[in-house]
């Protein structure tokens, strides 16, 4: 493990710079090509603007502050914790209990988990997993319905019955609400809206509007309530690994038309203020995540992947995975963080076999959630004492694990990591 000597970085509002890309584009050049196989530097003040694995539960299918300055805690070793590891865990939903799915995305909110599955030709259909129930439904429409996204008992997608042609699709959002059974229309335009995401007050999704192709894509945010539209993000911006929770909408991006190096930002919801933190990394970003107070994304800067976090009162930028050894698909909710770490399987890139840890934001502590180091694991958010991830066998191919936290013994019912 190795840390760079990086430079001061500055807190910045959008639009408040010159877009200076190509001294960017050197030093960018110049700290990849002496950062490869270096962990990453922890710890840095950033600146910022203005399974266990197991038991199958039955499941139907229905047709219808300043944490820079402590230290870092090791996690426990590769092996099991307890019994439970030498059987199938009851504390571990798996479905589907035969086969698999070819899966586009999955998301999770309270104890609804959404996702799309490939069904006959390359038709996709939303399904949604309801978890104290054990209930999984399908939503059967004419046409394909993928990605989605859910919140609470809404489903958001895309809908694929208005295209016009397969090489540039029209496609239109709708929500679905479960409890009514209804959809409901929420675009209507020439355009294509996809990525959805949902919360309690907005809509935020990709759109080609006004873009130069259709391989370029604008963020929107829109007012559930209201309809009203905000960009977020512009074409030329190259918006990508977004998300929205409940606080803040989060993504990668240029700051400004015309600039190269992306940065990480975010949106108070509440404020309507975008920030971007200006981070030092010249590598791959993505995957952003919020919660009220921090943000937490995937950075390859130091020549492999890494969880990094800022914290939002104290403007702090820190590495938590400060090791030689890749972590990957971090999500963040609630002050818990999961991700996908290969430091006990030892294995790189895309297709390694993973674990799952789990990490809490607030005291530092972390758990080992899966020991099977011939698996590699997607995980996803944890909501309401459950964690969801996902094994992926192969290409888009998904198996879902539903851990009940609290059950085993790993968060309080307040929802903190158990030593």
């Amino acid at each position: 493990m190795c840390k760079m000597n990086g430079s001061t970085e500055r807190r910045i509002i959008i639009g408040d710079f010159l877009p200076a890309w190509l001294m960017l584009y050197a030093m960018t050049f110049l700290l990849l090509s002496v950062a490869g196989g270096c962990g990453c530097n922890d710890g840095k003040k950033s600146s910022v603007d203005g399974d266990r694995d197991g038991g199958v539960a039955e499941a139907g299918i229905n047709d219808s502050g300043g944490l820079s300055e402590r230290e870092w805690l090791p996690w426990p070793d590769a092996g099991p914790d307890g019994e439970v590891d030498s059987g199938p865990n009851p504390n571990v939903i798996v479905f589907p209990e035969e086969g698999d799915y070819e899966t586009i995305g999955f998301t999770n909110q309270g104890h609804i988990i959404a996702f799309a599955v490939l069904h006959e030709g390359s038709q996709y259909d939303v399904h949604y997993y309801d978890i104290l129930q054990r209930e999984e439904h399908r939503l059967v429409k004419p046409y394909s319905q993928a990605p989605v996204s859910a919140f609470n008992r809404d489903l958001i997608y895309s809908d694929y019955t208005f295209a016009e042609t397969d090489v540039d699709p029209n496609t239109e959002l709708f929500v679905y609400n479960i409890d009514t059974d209804t959809h409901t229309r929420i675009t209507d335009t020439p355009w294509s809206e996809i990525r959805p995401h949902i919360n309690q007050d907005y809509f935020m999704y990709n759109s080609n509007e006004g873009c130069s192709s259709t391989s370029q894509k604008r963020l929107v945010l829109m007012n559930r309530h209201t309809r009203e539209e905000t960009i977020l993000a512009e074409c030329g911006q190259d918006p990508h690994g977004e998300s929205l929770s409940e606080y803040h909408a989060g993504w990668v991006g240029r700051p400004s038309i015309g600039y190269y190096t992306k940065y990480v930002h975010y949106h108070n919801l509440e404020t309507g203020i975008t920030h971007a933190i200006d981070t030092t990394g010249g590598g791959y970003t993505t995957l952003v995540t919020t919660d009220e107070d921090h943000v937490v994304w995937q950075d390859s800067r130091h020549g492999h992947r890494e969880v990094y976090m800022y914290t939002i009162p104290t403007g702090i930028e820190e590495c938590l995975t400060p090791d030689e050894w890749e972590q990957a698909w971090p999500h963040l909710r609630n002050g818990l963080i999961l991700w996908a770490d290969y430091s006990t399987t030892q294995e790189w890139g895309e297709g390694g076999a993973s674990q799952v840890f789990i990490y809490d934001v607030h005291t530092g502590v972390g758990r080992q959630l899966t020991h099977h180091n011939d698996r590699m694991w997607m995980p996803r958010f944890v909501d309401s004492g459950w964690a969801v991830y996902a094994w992926s066998i192969i290409g888009h191919r998904s198996k879902f694990h539903v851990h009940d936290l609290v059950a085993d013994g790993i968060l309080t019912p307040e929802g903190r990591v158990i030593p």
